[in-house]
């Protein structure tokens, strides 16, 4: 059965300088076996915490694999999704206007928790699903700017200042070059020498700015666009494969399932033209 305690806002929106942060919903929540949340946008921030399982957040269509004790937050505004792995997720979600706590900073990234941080979000879960008290609120306020502080110290411990501009411009060449080029075999040589910069240097300057490795978004964008031709074409599973650059159907059936949490001809079966 689904967990879904909510907890309102706590302040009055005359009084937001008062509170980091005003919640709009939070819940913990066990995913049925069949689970998916379909894109969608809030205005407002957001914050995914996985507690067992495997859920995998799309943010702007690109998957994010969040395990037991790994977190995402999003900012306002940006296209998102959900859906279980395997085994399936209790997860917390929050959404929360974010008055001072700058989760910008921390968008997008996979963080993983550290112990302190882990005993914070089992204390979190548990005030979700218990019974509560009349402070119940106000704790889990607490509770969830104690997280996000510490995820945002460790996003800038990991990776960082925020990237600059130039080095954003250099991702988005990056990602044109490989959605380009889905259908081959990319090595990170044959990336540099289109940006004619050298291979280390782009490899280094990428993981900076995307927080991700070159191999790791070339992934994602060859499963992101599987995924589209699996719901808007009849392709065969060996033409999508080809496309998507991988050398065989098997081959890319594991890696689409690793990801996803089904096989391609499920997903397909479930959100194609087969349905």
């Amino acid at each position: 059965m689904a967990l879904s305690r909510q907890v309102m806002p706590l302040v009055p929106s005359s009084d937001r300088g008062l509170a980091p942060i005003t919640i709009r919903t939070c819940f913990l929540r066990e995913a049925p076996p069949v689970y998916h949340v379909p894109d969608h946008i809030h205005h407002v921030a957001q914050c995914y915490l996985c507690q067992a399982g495997v859920l995998i957040v799309d943010v702007d269509h690109q998957p994010v694999i969040l395990r037991s004790g790994e977190a995402v937050v999003l900012r306002p505004g940006v296209v998102r999704a959900c859906r279980r792995g395997d085994p399936p997720p209790v997860y917390i979600s929050a959404i929360f206007e974010d008055h001072a706590l700058d989760v910008a900073a921390m968008h997008g990234r996979h963080l993983v928790l550290d112990e302190d941080l882990r005993q914070v979000a089992a204390a979190l879960a548990r005030e979700l699903g218990g019974i509560g008290g009349p402070d119940s609120g106000q704790l889990c306020q607490a509770l969830l700017v104690c997280l996000l502080i510490g995820l945002r110290r460790q996003a800038t411990a990991d990776h960082g200042p925020a990237a600059s501009a130039s080095d954003v411009h250099l991702v988005g060449q990056v990602e044109r070059v490989m959605r380009r080029n889905l259908h081959r075999h990319l090595t990170r040589t044959q990336l540099a020498e289109a940006l004619a910069i050298s291979p280390v240097h782009l490899a280094r300057l990428f993981k900076a700015a995307a927080g991700c490795t070159l191999h790791e978004r070339l992934s994602a964008l060859r499963l992101a666009q599987a995924r589209l031709l699996l719901r808007d074409s009849t392709l065969p599973l060996e033409r999508i494969a080809h496309e998507v650059g991988y050398r065989s159907a098997s081959h890319f059936s594991r890696a689409f399932k690793q990801d996803a949490g089904q096989s391609p001809r499920a997903y397909r079966l479930e959100h194609g033209h087969e349905r």
